[in-house]
């Protein structure tokens, strides 16, 4: 396993959200505190586990999105043909 381009992560709102992220931008550096499921969670390529961040709940339905299932990526496999 390898980290992922944007390395370990919690994905908060994504492009399929419909929002600009730029709005969140005064959060750069800020701490929030989460709780995580200790499952590891696969589909064959990335891996992750379930989060949960009672914050951020909040600030997404201050923006009008709805709270959704957190997930903490960890990493992926590339996969590669043998020779």
């Amino acid at each position: 396993m390898q980290y992922g381009i944007n390395g370990v992560h919690i994905t908060v709102v994504s492009k399929y959200d419909g929002i600009d992220t730029a709005v969140f931008s005064d959060l750069i550096g800020e701490s929030f505190e989460f709780e995580y499921d200790n499952t590891i969670y696969t589909n064959g390529r990335a891996y992750w586990l379930d989060c949960y961040c009672r914050r951020w709940d909040i600030i997404r339905s201050n923006f009008g999105l709805s709270t959704r299932k957190l997930h903490l990526t960890l990493g992926n496999i590339k996969w590669h043909s043998i020779k």
